[in-house]
């Protein structure tokens, strides 16, 4: 009997050998609400969302893993951390369902001149010395490299990147831009040539993205600097891994901001007279993303600043069309989001119902995807850093309601 089951089982291995293993099933990916990103994602290919916001998007009060709802200066270094805003928590989510992302593309999210708290927000970023904040852009103040200065800036990317995405100004009076690393990297832009810019303005100036290449993805530091020439304007740097693609969240919050305005800075809606804007104003700045997907919270800086609802509606509506129009055409790959609920001294940066009606408003007239709600959300003491910004757990049960929005579960 031994020998027979010996046998046999001999040859049941002899019988199985040659037959192929069969490769452990890869789980599917959640299907995204978002078309285009949908698309970009099922094909294995990069694919962006970006969202246009302000405080709230940028993550202040973040800093605080439970706040006491009393909390002051939102703003000040180690109570703004980027890294715990509700856009960088559904990274962590989206990666926890199985979805590669990342979240480390620089944009200011500066609404002043100080330097040295661009660092604090974004820690992946150390500006070189001389560098300064001017003008308004993408996501805040624009960081400046003056024509004096040659000292390096260095971005180190959080995931492995063996691509950068520069957008920068461009204009005849503007110097060449060098991108460096320590394995040898060498490559000069010519700033002052618009040939190539997503956005050119009346004036002369272009918004340009352009692709710097090394030859193998790492998290080693890429070093820009201005070489010659006049100064250099950086509106934006996005990493990216050619050879493992995945979602990029970009995270374009600018503490501050509001979606009405007929000029000047603090807004991201068109100018009364769009042909005094520049291609690095905010509204005209949007054309050089060209994202798959976007999400925009604004309303409670309109609130605070007595904005009517029809002018915000207004507002809402240009930056959503200029949104729907870079991603296709198609409103599905645009949402909008009603802000939370503010309370006690800051009660009256809380969007009213003719503003929240105006997102449905918008949404219904131009067949964006469904409102994304963080209005309904009931926060507790603890999810809130002061009356309007919300710490690091009230972000998170915002970026939750986001992932049920994108992906469905």
């Amino acid at each position: 009997m031994r020998l027979s089951a010996l046998n046999l089982s001999v040859s049941s291995r002899a019988l199985f050998a040659g037959r192929p293993t069969a490769a452990p099933a890869i789980p599917a990916l959640p299907t995204f609400s978002m078309p285009a990103v949908q698309a970009k994602m099922a094909a294995g290919q990069r694919a962006q969302i970006a969202i246009v916001g302000d405080s709230a998007v940028a993550g202040w009060g973040s800093g605080v893993t439970t706040g006491m709802g009393v909390g002051s200066s939102p703003g000040n270094p180690g109570n703004y951390v980027r890294s715990k805003s509700w856009p960088a928590q559904l990274k962590d989510l989206l990666i926890a369902a199985g979805i590669p992302v990342r979240h480390d593309a620089y944009f200011s999210s500066q609404p002043d001149t100080t330097i040295a708290n661009v660092s604090g927000a974004n820690p992946n970023i150390a500006p070189g010395a001389g560098c300064v904040l001017s003008s308004y852009s993408l996501s805040g103040t624009i960081l400046q490299c003056p024509n004096t200065v040659t000292t390096a800036t260095t971005f180190t990317p959080e995931i492995a990147a063996d691509s950068i995405d520069i957008i920068h100004s461009a204009n005849a009076a503007l110097g060449t831009l060098l991108v460096t690393d320590e394995d040898g990297l060498n490559v000069a832009i010519n700033t002052g040539s618009t040939a190539g810019a997503q956005v050119i303005s009346s004036g002369g100036l272009g918004l340009k993205r352009t692709t710097i290449a090394r030859p193998v993805a790492s998290t080693k530091p890429f070093q820009i600097s201005r070489s010659t020439g006049g100064s250099l304007y950086i509106e934006a740097i996005i990493p990216y891994n050619s050879t493992s693609p995945c979602l990029e969240l970009l995270n374009m919050g600018w503490p501050g901001s509001r979606a009405y305005g007929t000029s000047g800075n603090g807004h991201w809606n068109i100018w009364a007279d769009s042909s005094a804007m520049t291609a690095a104003t905010p509204y005209a700045a949007l054309g050089a993303l060209n994202s798959d997907g976007y999400v925009i919270e604004l309303g409670t800086n309109d609130a605070a600043g007595g904005i009517a609802a029809s002018d915000f509606q207004t507002a809402i509506n240009n930056i959503a069309s200029k949104l729907k129009g870079q991603a296709g055409g198609n409103g599905a790959n645009v949402a909008l989001v009603k802000c939370r609920v503010t309370i006690g001294s800051y009660a009256s940066y809380n969007m009213s119902p003719d503003m929240l009606a105006a997102l449905d408003t918008v949404t219904a007239n131009l067949g964006l995807a469904p409102v994304i709600n963080f209005n309904t959300i009931p926060f507790v003491t603890a999810d809130r850093f002061d009356g309007t910004h919300l710490s690091a757990q009230g972000y998170g049960k915002e970026a939750t309601v986001a992932r049920q929005a994108i992906i469905g579960v």
